[in-house]
């Protein structure tokens, strides 16, 4: 009896153990479902995250069956879940860096390499491109020992489309940079070598550019741009060169003579054109300005037309000559016939020219033949009696033949004395009538001969 009692209390005892135990079981029971379930919420929350990041990514098994996949990688390739376990890049095509990383991938599988990351560049068909990455992690929860080749294959692919058309458009503006840069280049040197100055000044007047040239003409030799230019036209005023720039506004450029001032004060003039330099928007933004020293070309010019005034003067002299040809008929007689018109300047030519004759030759006799006048109005006719009045004072006899009506008749309504005029209806007469009075056996006055 004693000993069915020491049995039924180890039985309770026992009881007891096992009834504590299996509340400790059911409190860590209670206390690893409130992990899971606290695990599944993260895990939850990891896929939801997975899955509203704009990157893709991929989880496969070494034996390619799909691990998981968020919607970027669905949106991209597919649901994995649809098609057998194979590459999930296999009905894309790859560019060559891809094809090229695919088969080293093959390789690095069979040689059982491994690698924590390898990126890539894949190019779809829809001309996307992606940065992928490839991650290899352990599946610890199906390796039996730690040498097993459970290593899951993680894709992680980043759009970079958007980068390449900004890589491919900064690629784009650095070629047009390098065009502008190497077209300025070539500009710019040929502004530095060109004879003539050039100078860049904003609406103020502030210079802005000024090549060597401009320096150099003015003898500055190498200097350096100053806070103005104006040293270099300081005959142009405030309100001229305000003016100017009012007209380059107007006009859009303006061309001009200016006088410019050298480093030792002399001045020389400078041929300037000036013209705007407008902004992107299309307003004026500076002025340029040409200047060319021209001083050898205006020394060159007054060469020239003083070359050809003597040129015009020899020709007027020639012309005077060919005009009033003053011809000696005898040792003491001269003889010049008019032609054509005669003006007041060529009436006062007649008489200088026939009484240096008169003088030069010592002449006793001249003969005036007006035959081939045009005209004969009272100014030939006043002429001819001034010619006729200065010849007798140098002691001289006048003869005029070939007389118009027109003469006779105006020297008559002139009232003019003409009691000292011999006249001949032709030259013929008037010369032989000359050479009969000065015959040796007859040096007479050819006025006798006529009375």
């Amino acid at each position: 009896m004693q000993h069915d009692t020491s049995t039924v209390a180890a039985l309770a005892e026992e009881n007891a153990q096992l009834c504590e135990r299996v509340a400790q079981l059911e409190q860590m029971l209670q206390t690893q479902q409130h992990t899971i379930t606290a695990l599944e919420a993260e895990r939850d929350t990891l896929i939801e995250a997975f899955h509203r990041i704009p990157a893709f990514l991929h989880l496969t098994a070494p034996d390619g069956s799909v691990v998981f996949s968020n919607q970027a990688f669905r949106a991209c390739f597919g649901d994995p879940q649809t098609t057998p376990p194979c590459c999930p890049f296999c009905h894309e095509p790859l560019n060559e860096a891809g094809a090229g990383y695919a088969h080293h991938r093959e390789c690095r599988y069979r040689q059982g390499q491994r690698a924590d990351e390898m990126p890539w560049e894949l190019s779809l068909s829809d001309r996307n491109v992606y940065q992928v990455y490839e991650y290899l992690l352990h599946d610890r929860k199906h390796a039996t020992t730690e040498d097993d080749n459970n290593d899951l294959i993680l894709l992680f692919g980043i759009d970079i489309t958007e980068r390449h058309r900004i890589a491919d458009r900064l690629k784009s503006l650095n070629e047009e940079l390098r065009c502008q840069a190497n077209e300025l280049r070539i500009f710019k040197t040929l502004i530095e070598n060109m004879p003539d100055g050039v100078g860049v000044v904003n609406l103020h007047g502030m210079p802005i550019y000024a090549n060597p040239a401009l320096f150099r003409i003015h003898d500055y030799g190498d200097a350096t741009l100053e806070s103005n230019m104006s040293k270099f036209f300081p005959r142009v005023t405030g309100a001229q060169m305000a003016k100017l720039f009012e007209e380059i506004k107007n006009w859009g450029i303006w061309n001009g003579e200016l006088t410019g001032m050298r480093k030792d004060g002399s001045t020389f003039p400078v041929l300037s054109t000036n013209f705007l330099i407008q902004d992107d928007a299309g307003e004026p933004h500076a002025t340029v300005g040409i200047f060319r020293d021209i001083s050898d070309q205006k020394r060159a010019e007054e060469e020239r037309l003083m070359l050809q005034q003597q040129i015009i003067e020899a020709q007027k002299a020639v012309l005077r000559e060919l005009s009033t040809p003053l011809l000696p008929l005898t040792e003491h007689t001269l003889v010049l016939p008019l032609i054509g018109s005669i003006d007041s300047g060529r009436a006062q030519q007649i008489i200088e020219t026939l009484l240096e004759g008169v003088h030069q030759h010592r002449a006793q006799s001249v003969i005036i033949d007006v035959t081939g006048l045009k005209t004969g109005d009272t100014h030939v006719a006043a002429m001819l009696l001034q010619a006729t009045q200065a010849v007798t004072l140098l002691g001289a006899q006048v003869l005029l033949t070939g007389v118009q009506p027109q003469i006779a008749a105006n020297l008559v309504h002139m009232d003019a004395d003409v009691s000292n005029i011999t006249t001949c209806s032709t030259l013929q007469q008037g010369i032989a009538l000359v050479l009969q009075a000065l015959s040796p056996r007859r040096n007479r006055s050819f006025r006798s001969y006529i009375r």
